[in-house]
């Protein structure tokens, strides 16, 4: 768990415009296995939802935590697709 909380952290910095240390490998071969039993764009949704909630949570104002949840969204980074797709059809390989 530590490493993948590590992993997270880097990715979000690096996302966020902050020092890129993202070590890990590419979203979609990441995600590949949890695609095959059903990972989709609505787990991603709960997720936005979550750091959303978090952050105003913590006082961060509305803007600030759009601007965030923008630059996380997994659909430019090759990740879920849109409308519940897997993973696997989000974009051309």
């Amino acid at each position: 768990m530590p490493l993948l909380q590590g992993r997270q952290v880097e990715f979000v910095t690096k996302a966020l415009g902050g020092p890129d240390e993202y070590g890990g490998r590419d979203l979609r071969s990441v995600h590949k296995h949890l695609v095959e039993v059903g990972l989709n764009s609505s787990h991603f949704d709960k997720l936005s939802a979550h750091l959303s909630q978090s952050l105003a949570g913590l006082e961060v104002p509305a803007p600030p935590i759009d601007q965030a949840l923008a630059l996380l969204d997994p659909a430019p980074h090759d990740a879920p697709a849109q409308d519940d797709q897997p993973l696997a059809k989000s974009a051309p390989a």
